[in-house]
């Protein structure tokens, strides 16, 4: 099993160079086979699916020269089978691109069912459906897509849903199609365009891809042609976040930024800078993110490729993210993954929710420490201790969604305590938590006692907060010893408002540490 062994903690500052569109190429690839003259095809990106590929064309009896890392030479004269049952093409998705060659240029495919990421369901109905409307006999048999056709006819087809291989399929086979062909609600991802113009350059009449409306004018014949891919928006994208989470500074090299822009938008909402070029992008990352929502949905949506990435950058952003993948029902899978590293996240069905991560430890250490706590009264220290809760609001979020309820409480006859509070408050202005003084403690009501259980489970939920914070334990005893001790009414006393007095005691004081809330 191959194995990455990453040593985080650097931003990412340089420049990187992006390969060919993955997706692109396995549909272009495909269709190389259609012409009987040699296709060159530059910017081909060094992956294993496209060694599979690449395999499969000579099985099928092609001509295959690879020039050098990223060009390749194709013929499809000698071709001399139909049938591609190979093992290895189960392991990839773009396999299925061969039946829409093959029958578009031979009448007849006889290849295996497709496999890829396991990210959820993806039939390929729509591919039956689109080859049956062209006028082929389309099924599945034996874990094989099997289609067949004397002649295919131009049609109208309407796609039930956007999906970007039955388009790429679809367009495949009806290319050398007798007649006019209208492919409805089509997609209008990069790379479908991208095989579109390819197959253009080799004389085929293509009209309308990276619109809902695909028309194809059906020709006799293909012909040799020198092509290069596009660049891969996910690939790019993916630099895009792995700059911004970790903070750095990266010029992004051949990239089509216009093909980049659901990406781009997200990152400039959550506080990133980009610089724009004619064929570059350049993201920087200096300050805290702000959190966002993002649902995934065709292109020019956010691309679902991209979710899992900004999933990861949106985990160190203040605040809660929601991410919503519309897409494949199965691609949270690494939720799990990321909260076993640290991430304060969850999965709920086809969302994710994600808050900013508790702080590493070295990094509480510095933000806290006893230098960080003058040496006041102790209730001067208590005010202070709520106003470092205050900031570690977005932190700490659901403990701290409590804590945002907290009132501080004085007896008035500890002037002290009063005075204190508003000093605290004037210096603290709109980052002060709400604070209520009590002259006469019979107002409250009954539910709301501050004696015996309610007072020791309420200190017993700071204690474990400051624990949380990673507070030594001497600062936690030198600000809470003196109520720990007094536990009576001449002392300031911390509780909960009666709104959340419920929810506080919903809470499993056992689960209250690093990970879990």
């Amino acid at each position: 099993m191959r194995q990455y062994a990453v040593k985080g903690g650097a931003p990412l500052v340089g420049e990187v160079e992006i390969g060919g569109a993955k997706n692109a190429a396995l549909g272009i690839l495909a269709a190389a086979l259609m012409a009987d003259e040699t296709v060159e095809i530059e910017n081909v990106p060094d992956l294993s699916d496209i060694d599979v590929m690449l395999d499969a064309l000579k099985t099928l009896g092609a001509r295959v020269d690879k020039v050098n890392r990223h060009t390749v030479r194709i013929n499809g004269s000698t071709v001399h089978t139909t049938s591609l049952l190979s093992d290895a093409l189960n392991k990839i998705r773009g396999s299925y691109y061969f039946v829409g060659a093959l029958l578009g240029k031979y009448g007849k495919a006889e290849v295996i069912l497709p496999g890829g990421c396991s990210i959820g369901s993806r039939p390929v109905d729509l591919h039956l459906k689109g080859f049956k409307a062209l006028g082929a006999t389309a099924e599945i048999d034996h874990a094989c897509m099997v289609c067949e056709s004397e002649k295919l006819t131009g049609s109208h087809i309407f796609m039930d849903s956007v999906s970007v291989g039955a388009t790429i399929n679809i367009m495949l086979a009806a290319v050398m199609a007798e007649g006019q062909t209208y492919i409805e609600n089509a997609a209008k991802e990069p790379h479908v365009v991208d095989v579109a113009n390819f197959l253009n350059s080799m004389g085929a009449s293509i009209k309308g891809a990276g619109t809902d409306v695909i028309r194809i004018k059906g020709v006799e014949r293909l012909h040799a042609t020198h092509y290069s891919i596009i660049p891969d928006q996910i690939e790019a994208g993916t630099f895009m976040m792995a700059a911004a989470a970790t903070k750095g500074d990266v010029l992004i090299k051949n990239v089509i930024p216009k093909h980049l822009e659901s990406i781009t938008s997200k990152l400039l909402e959550i506080g990133c800078e980009i610089e724009e070029f004619d064929d570059s992008i350049r993201v920087v990352s200096s300050k805290p993110f702000f959190h966002t929502q993002v649902k995934t949905a065709p292109y020019p949506g956010f691309p679902t490729d991209m979710q899992p990435q900004i999933a990861v950058v949106l985990g160190l952003a203040e605040g809660t993210s929601i991410i919503t993948e519309t897409i494949f029902e199965n691609r949270l899978k690494y939720v799990d993954e990321l909260v076993r590293l640290g991430a304060n996240m969850r999965a709920e069905g086809n969302t994710a929710i994600t808050s900013q991560p508790y702080l590493p430890h070295q990094e509480r250490r510095q933000v806290l420490t006893v230098g960080h706590i003058p040496a006041l009264e102790p209730y001067h220290q208590l005010f202070l201790l709520l106003l470092l809760f205050r900031q570690f609001r977005q932190r700490l979020s659901r403990l701290l969604e409590i804590l945002g309820h907290v009132y501080a409480v004085f007896d008035v006859g500890i002037p002290l305590a009063q005075q204190c509070g508003e000093e605290c408050v004037k210096a603290a202005g709109d980052q002060a938590l709400a604070i209520i003084y009590v002259r006469n403690f019979d107002r409250f009501d009954p539910v709301l006692d501050i004696a015996g259980v309610m007072l020791h489970r309420t200190l017993e939920l700071v204690c474990k907060t400051l624990h949380c914070l990673c507070i030594p334990d001497k600062v936690v005893r030198y600000i809470l010893g003196p109520l720990l001790k007094g536990l009576g009414l001449h002392l300031g006393l911390v509780y909960l408002h009666y709104k959340v007095v419920q929810l506080l005691w919903s809470i499993n004081l056992a689960d209250i540490h690093l990970g879990v809330l």
